[in-house]
């Protein structure tokens, strides 16, 4: 029964036209055919939320770091080439805080109920697997912005849906790693600016 459930849903989701349909975004590259009106080649293919995209999330921080900080807010800039129909790639920072709760727990570098603060450098890549389905991560450093604490390596898979062209509803993951893992959980929007 669980197997007739779960085909059901898969020939729901990915069969329905909804889910189908493609945008086409266009890239400009005088490396492609020419267009005669435009002088640039056009690249159809699914909205993988190509050039500049300003985004924000609320955050809960999991494992040990919910114990010491509240909600965080993270805000998001990246910039994403379209490389083909349905791939992107680009750099992405931003800046987040996760508030400290008022207490005299310590965790990795935050005690006595301060905030933890970073500033992400990462390259970003984006895979369209419909017009509106896409995933993807980011992968860099985490410049420390908080006391006692340089930074680490950064990660960051998501899952996106487009709303539309412009607008995209989000949710991931983020973990930074020192001699501690941070690890928190986003729920976020992204605007694409062309």
């Amino acid at each position: 029964m669980k197997t007739s459930f779960f085909t059901f849903v898969f020939i729901i989701f990915v069969g329905h036209p909804f889910f189908s349909q493609t945008v086409d975004r266009t890239i400009s590259s005088p490396m492609l055919e020419t267009n005669s009106s435009a002088g640039f080649a056009q690249m159809p293919g699914f909205n993988v939320q190509a050039g500049l995209n300003i985004g924000a999330s609320v955050s809960f921080p999991v494992n040990g770091a919910n114990e010491v900080t509240s909600v965080g807010v993270l805000g998001d800039l990246t910039y994403i080439f379209q490389a083909s129909r349905t791939i992107g790639v680009g750099l992405a920072t931003g800046y987040g805080i996760y508030f400290g709760k008022d207490t005299s727990n310590f965790w990795g570098p935050i005690h006595d109920g301060s905030d933890f603060r970073y500033l992400p450098v990462a390259f970003a890549t984006r895979y369209g697997l419909t017009a509106q389905i896409v995933v993807g991560g980011d992968i860099g450093y985490a410049i420390g912005l908080s006391d006692n604490w340089d930074g680490g390596f950064y990660y960051r898979p998501m899952f996106g849906y487009n709303v539309s062209e412009m607008l995209q509803l989000n949710i991931s993951y983020s973990g930074i790693t020192d001699y501690w893992t941070w690890s928190a959980i986003n729920l976020g929007c992204t605007i694409n600016i062309h």
